[in-house]
């Protein structure tokens, strides 16, 4: 995903990329499709952040809480930034939660646990998500009337607390 003149563009290349290919290396080519929806979703809820202006912000009304203060203010802006990417990719894949339930619920546990699961390695990085996967683990967490957006917002302010 990127951004260009006030614009979301998505990209997606995934033959011939290494990275991008060994996300599905253990997946059956039959719920290749599935999980490849499940991404493009995540990438539409990062341009949703970006394009409604709160790209890196949060919510109205939270106070984010103290931090670790390093004396070395190049680490301290690392560790805000990766902070701060964390929790987009937090939100991005509750976008993409809440999408797979809305529409293809039988296969949420599916999607679930493969998240679940590239997300697992990394403990303090960028994509660092458990956060908001735990919230998630059911899709009738998404059981609403509210719009992708709005559902995955309203579990994404529930882990924010919890990443204090």
């Amino acid at each position: 995903m990127g951004f260009k003149d006030g614009r979301c563009k998505l990209v997606l290349t995934m033959r011939g990329n290494p990275d991008a290919e060994a996300v599905l290396n253990n997946v059956p080519a039959e719920r290749q499709a599935l999980l490849i929806e499940a991404m493009t979703a995540h990438e539409v809820g990062h341009c949703w952040r970006y394009a409604q202006g709160s790209w890196h912000e949060l919510p109205a009304g939270f106070v984010e809480g103290a931090h670790e203060k390093l004396d070395n203010p190049e680490l301290e802006a690392i560790s805000r930034q990766l902070r701060e990417t964390r929790r987009e990719e937090g939100y991005s894949d509750l976008v993409a939660l809440a999408w797979v339930q809305r529409t293809h619920p039988q296969e949420y546990a599916y999607v679930y646990n493969w998240l679940s699961d590239v997300r697992q390695p990394v403990s303090h990085g960028s994509h660092s998500t458990g956060a908001w996967l735990q919230l998630a683990g059911k899709g009738a967490v998404f059981a609403s009337e509210q719009n992708t957006f709005e559902q995955a917002a309203r579990l994404w302010q529930q882990g924010l607390q919890q990443e204090q």
